[in-house]
């Protein structure tokens, strides 16, 4: 992800950074009040198409409603880099990471579209 490529990640002090690290301002980032749980082979209208709504349903203002979304709050060029070098995350830890993330956010929207045959249950 070009965005974050030469910022200064705040978790571990590397350069490349999560996208979500490399934005600035109240309208952009903010500590998450809502996890997206979807999966990959959504496009992004979608995502935000989905997200638009939700909003519109809970009456909460779009620019103050802040999403965890996996692959732009996960530092993608540390995945990339530990993909590249052979290494695998061990299950513990990614459920631990994961997990406390879930917890600390404590508010989970699931994607499912199409309404159909949403592509999350199959």
């Amino acid at each position: 992800r070009p965005k974050g490529e030469k910022v200064r990640c705040p978790r571990d002090g590397q350069i490349g950074a999560a996208y979500v690290d490399s934005i600035q301002g109240a309208d952009n980032a903010g500590i998450a009040t809502v996890m997206l749980s979807y999966t990959w082979g959504y496009r992004v209208g979608d995502i935000i198409d989905a997200l638009v709504a939700f909003c519109d349903r809970a009456k909460v203002s779009p620019s103050r409603t802040y999403v965890w979304i996996c692959c732009i709050c996960i530092n993608q060029h540390k995945v990339r880099g530990s993909s590249i070098a052979g290494e695998t995350v061990p299950f513990d830890v990614f459920r631990a990471e994961f997990g406390g993330r879930v917890r600390g956010i404590q508010h989970v929207v699931a994607l499912m579209a199409p309404w159909y045959e949403p592509f999350y249950l199959s």
